[in-house]
């Protein structure tokens, strides 16, 4: 019994700081956003640099707790329908983005044309 409430109470405090990393992570560059130009170049570079790390980190980590069974009750909420179709229609946009990219720029006067790397 002692074995699952610490293992409970460290799979809780390891949600709470994501959560708390990814709040911290969409609020810390708000004074950057009010006045563009009030930033230096370091800070610029850290922002980009830790905050975009700390952000994508925070969200893999939660979203790997939730789906490895620490919080069934957060995978019951993603697991309703507004949810599942949300993430089709996702996946379904992340295939066609790319095709519809090199459509768009291919018409420019100049014919613009972007390789990527992959089969299309």
């Amino acid at each position: 019994m002692h074995y699952f409430v610490t293992r409970q109470w460290l799979k809780s405090t390891i949600m709470v700081a994501c959560l708390a990393s990814i709040a911290f992570c969409l609020l810390c560059g708000h004074h950057a956003i009010a006045k563009p130009y009030s930033w230096s170049m370091l800070k610029n570079a850290c922002y980009y640099t830790l905050v975009h790390l700390l952000y994508t980190l925070a969200n893999i980590m939660s979203l790997f707790l939730i789906f490895c069974g620490g919080f069934p009750m957060a995978r019951a909420f993603l697991s309703r329908p507004f949810f599942v179709g949300l993430g089709k229609l996702t996946f379904i946009t992340s295939l066609i983005t790319p095709i519809m990219v090199q459509l768009i720029y291919s018409q420019l006067p100049e014919g613009l044309f972007i390789y990527f790397f992959g089969v299309q």
